[in-house]
């Protein structure tokens, strides 16, 4: 039987934990580009309400922005701080999406 090493096993640790915030990164532009085809078709049938597209431009790139600083912080020494605040941050982030969501509809 094959036994880990410490040392591997925090390896393979770090690296599915950068694996995951790249994926959320992927996941935030991809918010941006769906939420930028949805304004574009409620624009073309009508929908000119500046207001609202503003404010989803405001979370996409806001969350987006916050994805990056945790992306920073997780290359510096900051590590068990980053650990500590990233599903504070995320649920943060997601409730107020949720928020401005139910403003527009």
């Amino acid at each position: 039987m094959f036994v880990f090493d410490r040392r591997v096993l925090a390896c393979i640790n770090i690296h599915s934990h950068h694996l995951q915030l790249y994926f959320g990164l992927l996941i935030f532009v991809g918010y941006i580009v769906v939420d930028t085809q949805m304004i574009t078709e409620k624009a073309h049938h009508g929908d000119m309400d500046y207001v609202q597209h503003s404010f989803t431009f405001f979370t996409d790139f806001a969350s987006l922005f916050v994805q990056i600083l945790v992306l920073n912080m997780v290359s510096s020494s900051l590590k068990p701080l980053v650990s500590s605040l990233l599903p504070l941050m995320s649920l943060y982030l997601i409730q107020f999406r949720l928020i401005l969501c139910s403003l527009g509809r």
